[in-house]
C-alpha cells in the first residue's frame, strides 16, 4: 500500500507540474495528495471537473491499529469509498464501524485481516469487490442491513439482494455443517476457501455452477453432495480437501477442469459420468488414496498430469480406443496398469512409457486360452480359494463384472455366458 501512496503522489504531483507548464488542463477526475485522519490514509476526488473535491475515497490504513470507526465526512466532504486492498494486512484490526456514506468496497479491501471477527454493511453500500474479506480468518459474521438495496446477509453468510448469489461464507465460523439456502443459484470463486471447520456441505439442486477455488483448502470436507443440476465446476473447486473420501459428479458435466481434486489425498472412489468429454491438466494430482478408475468412452482427451502421483492407482481403464493421452509419461502413474482396446491410443500409450497393458478383449480369459469358458471361473475360483495368486494385470481380466473386485459374482457371470441361451 505504501507504493499505492508513492504512486498517486507521483501521479498527483506530474499533474500539477503539466497544469502550471500548459501542457495538460485539469483533469475531470482529479485526485489531491494523500492525507491522513487519525489511522487512516485518504484522497479526495473532484468527479466534475469544477476544482471542488466532491468525495473521498479511503485508501490505507496503520496496520498496528485494532479499532476504526471511518467518519461520514472529513473536512465536509463525504466518504463514499473503501478501495482496493485498503485494509491488506491490517492483522491487528479486530472492529470497523462503516458509516452510512459508504457506498463501495474495493476488491481484497480487507485482505489478511486476520483478527476481524465480524462486520456489518450499511445500507448504503451498492458494490462489494471481488474477494473482498480474503483470508480473514477470524472473520465468524457478515451483517447487512435490512433496507440495503443490494446485499442480504443470512446466519452470517453474505448473499446479493436476492439470495441467488453466496457471495462470501466467513471461514471463521466454526460450524462443521452447512446447507446452501435452494435460492442460491451459483457458488463463486473461493467462496468457501479455507473454510477448515466444515465437514460436511449440502448444495441444493437450484445451484448450476461452482466456481473456481470454491472449496480450496476446506481440509476437513469429508461430504459433500453435488446435484445434477451442476454442469460445471471451477478450475481447482475442491484442491486440497484432504479429508473427502468419496465424491459422485453431476450427470451433466462436461469438462473436470485443471487441478478440481488436486490433493484430494483420502480419495478412494469416483465415478465420472458419461457426460464428461475432457479431463484437464492435473485433475486428480496427488490422489494419493485413489485405487482404480474408469474413463468412460464419452471421455476424448486426458491432459498431462491428470493422475500424476496417484500412487496407489493400480489400475485405469480407457473406454474410449481414440481417447487423446497427453504426451507426458507421468499423466498415468507406473503403478497403474492400463485397460483398453487392441490397436488404441491407450495402447499407444501404455507401449511408448513402457507401461502395463490389459486389452479389454482379453478380459474374462484368465486362462489365456482366446476365449471365455468354464477354465476361467474355475482360475477365478481357485484364486477366491487362496490356490492361487492373480497379478495385477490378471486381475483386471478376472474382473468380468467389472466392479473393480475379484469375487465369486465374476466367476458366476462367466458361468451364465456359458448356458445355452
Amino acid at each position: 500500500m505504501k507504493l499505492i501512496k508513492n504512486f498517486l503522489s507521483f501521479i498527483t504531483a506530474a499533474a500539477c507540474c503539466a497544469a502550471i507548464s500548459g501542457i495538460m488542463p485539469f483533469s475531470s477526475s482529479a485526485e489531491e495528495s494523500v492525507k491522513t485522519y487519525g489511522d487512516l490514509s485518504y484522497v479526495s476526488s473532484d468527479s466534475d471537473g469544477d476544482r471542488i473535491y466532491d468525495y473521498i475515497a479511503i485508501i490505507d490504513c496503520n496496520e498496528s491499529v485494532t479499532k476504526i470507526e471511518i467518519p461520514a465526512e472529513i473536512e465536509d466532504i463525504p466518504v463514499v469509498e473503501i478501495e482496493s486492498s485498503a485494509f491488506n494486512g491490517c492483522a491487528n484490526l479486530t472492529s470497523i464501524i462503516i458509516p452510512d456514506s459508504i457506498t463501495s468496497i474495493g476488491d481484497f479491501a480487507f485482505e489478511n485481516c486476520s483478527g476481524l471477527t465480524s462486520i456489518t454493511i450499511p445500507d448504503s453500500v451498492t458494490s462489494i469487490g471481488d474477494h473482498a474479506f480474503y483470508n480473514c480468518s477470524s472473520l465468524t459474521s457478515i451483517t447487512v442491513s435490512e433496507n440495503n438495496k443490494y446485499f442480504s446477509s443470512l446466519n452470517g453468510v453474505l448473499f446479493n439482494k436476492d439470495k441467488t448469489e453466496l457471495i462470501t461464507y466467513p471461514i471463521g465460523n466454526e460450524r462443521t455443517e452447512y446447507t446452501i439456502p435452494d435460492s442460491v443459484t451459483s457458488i463463486g470463486n473461493f467462496i468457501f476457501y479455507n473454510c477448515s471447520s466444515l465437514t460436511s456441505i449440502t448444495i441444493p439442486d437450484s445451484v448450476t455452477s461452482i466456481g473456481n477455488f470454491a472449496f480450496y483448502n476446506c481440509s476437513s470436507l469429508t461430504s459433500i453432495t453435488i446435484p445434477d443440476s451442476v454442469a460445471s465446476i471451477g478450475n481447482s473447486a475442491f484442491y486440497n480437501c484432504s479429508s473427502l473420501t468419496n465424491i459422485k459428479l453431476p450427470d451433466v458435466i462436461d469438462i473436470i477442469s485443471g487441478n478440481t481434486f488436486r490433493d484430494c489425498s483420502s480419495l478412494l472412489n469416483i465415478i465420472i459420468p458419461d457426460s464428461v468429454t475432457a479431463i484437464k491438466e492435473c485433475a486428480f494430482y496427488n490422489c494419493s488414496n485413489l485405487t482404480s478408475i474408469t474413463i468412460p468412452d464419452s471421455v476424448a482427451s486426458i491432459e498431462n498430469s491428470a493422475f500424476y502421483n496417484c500412487t496407489s492407482l493400480k489400475s485405469i481403464t480407457l473406454n474410449n480406443p481414440d481417447c487423446e493421452i497427453s504426451n507426458d509419461k507421468d499423466t498415468i502413474p507406473e503403478t497403474a496398469v492400463i485397460c483398453g482396446y487392441e490397436n488404441s491410443t491407450a495402447q499407444a500409450y501404455a507401449e511408448r512409457y513402457y507401461k502395463r497393458f490389459v486389452a479389454i478383449e482379453d478380459i474374462g480369459d484368465i486362462s489365456g486360452n482366446g476365449k471365455i469358458d468354464l477354465y476361467d471361473a474355475i482360475e477365478i475360483a481357485k484364486a477366491i480359494m487362496g490356490m492361487r495368486t492373480f497379478t495385477e494385470e490378471e486381475k483386471l481380466i478376472a474382473d468380468f463384472n467389472k466392479d473393480v473386485t475379484v469375487d465369486l459374482y465374476d466367476a458366476i457371470e462367466i458361468a451364465r455366458t456359458l448356458l445355452p441361451k
